[in-house]
């Protein structure tokens, strides 16, 4: 689980912004908080995160930032070549930022222990690395890296150093470096960045995708979930596309010239395997019709929320039976605030999040912010400062007491984070030009 990340000069964030995992010590409802007292004593964690905040204020960035992170991780040694250099987006409002460092740093739990794990760079190189473990509390280094300098490896950095130092280059982690030359310890640091979900096309069109891709079934907590929020579905079914004569006709010919030319022994199995993928399958769900039975529909032809909810679903109850983290931009576009209530609900019960899953989500639907739903610290607002800087910041940073109205609160703009707009002003301002004309 993630406990906290942080980030510096990258897209909308300037200065080092934070977003804590960790619950604060409120007089909240407590029932759905992750256990951390094998890594923290006295500790919490929070299972969801809800970031408010403006148009362009910067909510979708700080998802962007973290996948940034998580992609460097992947494929900083397997993607460019010496010389390359580091793609980044730096904070363009502000003169210097180019010379800048970009950073981002993390801390999160795995196999029971706490890890803190961070980098910078710049346009051309990693600037700093560094990971360090807290088994039974206490810190221990594991690698500290400084640019064009020897690694500084901790005792309780075990398996091969050098070889690893070698193959690493100035535009590439050493994360990355090790763990894909199979590096027990790194490996599973590779692995935990491997693992986080990322649905920032806020049409679930990367879930939908996935159902298609993988031809898997569907999971039935997620026909449940259909049925429950009203949406008429109440079945699936996989439907073979029939195939044109032409299109079987050159698949046909193409798997026999190849085949003609393997003369190895495996004809017969690059056959069946060719055949296999080029047969398409279409996902329909089925309504209940008024006398005819069951109406199967392409999904396709679902509503726009219907198909954000497939979406998003089934990367969810996957996440929720691992155990691990999902970010979800804009949960609540073409879906109505009960289901985006109730996606929430799924991370904060532990009978439907027992391995302690995490979500973090941007969203406008402020009826979230009245409901029973979230603690007032897994409520996170992001503002633009006058010089168009994102500041990202918890509700509990402002005083409030459980029995308020937060939504009535943030409506009202006492909190920041929401656009203040003065109607008549602007519609004097905008009428102007359609006077003009």
């Amino acid at each position: 689980m993630i406990l906290r990340f942080s980030v510096r000069n990258y897209l909308s964030f300037d200065e080092e912004q934070e977003i804590s995992f960790v619950a604060s010590k409120l007089r909240d409802r407590d029932d759905g908080l992750i256990d951390l007292g094998h890594v923290s004593s006295g500790l919490k964690g929070l299972p969801v995160a809800a970031v408010y905040g403006a148009n362009a204020s910067g909510k979708s960035n700080l998802l962007r930032a973290l996948f940034k992170m998580r992609d460097l991780v992947l494929f900083s040694h397997r993607s460019g070549g010496p010389g390359d250099g580091i793609k980044r987006k730096f904070y363009a409002l502000r003169d210097d930022c180019e010379r800048e460092e970009t950073k981002f740093s993390i801390d999160f739990v795995m196999n029971n222990i706490r890890y803190h794990y961070g980098f910078s760079f710049n346009d051309e190189l990693y600037q700093e690395e560094w990971l360090y473990s807290y088994p039974e509390g206490s810190r221990r280094l594991l690698f500290e890296r400084t640019a064009r300098k020897p690694i500084k490896f901790g005792s309780s950095f075990k398996g091969e150093k050098k070889v690893f130092e070698s193959l690493m280059r100035d535009n590439s982690l050493f994360v990355s470096v090790a763990a894909q030359n199979n590096h027990d310890i790194l490996g599973e640091v590779f692995k935990f960045f491997q693992d986080l979900v990322a649905e920032l096309d806020v049409s679930g069109a990367r879930g939908l995708h996935q159902i298609k891709r993988d031809r898997s079934e569907v999971d039935d907590r997620l026909l449940k979930f259909l049925a429950l929020v009203g949406t008429g579905i109440v079945s699936y079914r996989k439907k073979k596309t029939v195939q044109s004569p032409e299109s079987v006709r050159f698949r046909e010919k193409f798997i026999s010239l190849i085949t003609e030319e393997l003369n190895d022994g495996s004809e017969g199995e690059f056959s069946n395997v060719m055949r296999s993928s080029w047969e398409k399958e279409e996902l329909e769900f089925g309504h209940q019709g008024e006398r005819q039975g069951l109406i199967y529909f392409d999904i396709s032809e679902e509503s726009a929320g219907t198909q954000k909810i497939i979406g998003v679903l089934s990367q969810v109850f996957s996440v929720l039976d691992e155990g691990g983290f999902i970010s979800v931009d804009e949960i609540d576009v073409s879906v109505h605030s009960q289901v985006t209530e109730a996606i929430f609900a799924l991370f904060l019960n532990k009978v439907t999040n027992p391995n302690g899953a995490q979500l973090l989500a941007t969203t406008h639907d402020t009826n979230l912010m009245s409901s029973k739903v979230l603690r007032r610290d897994e409520i996170w607002l992001v503002e633009k400062n006058q010089t168009g800087m994102s500041e990202l910041f918890p509700l509990t940073d402002i005083r409030t007491r459980k029995q308020d109205n937060i939504e009535k609160g943030y409506l009202e703009g006492r909190y920041g984070a929401v656009p203040m707009v003065d109607i008549p002003d602007l519609v004097a301002e905008v009428g102007c030009g359609a006077e003009k004309s």
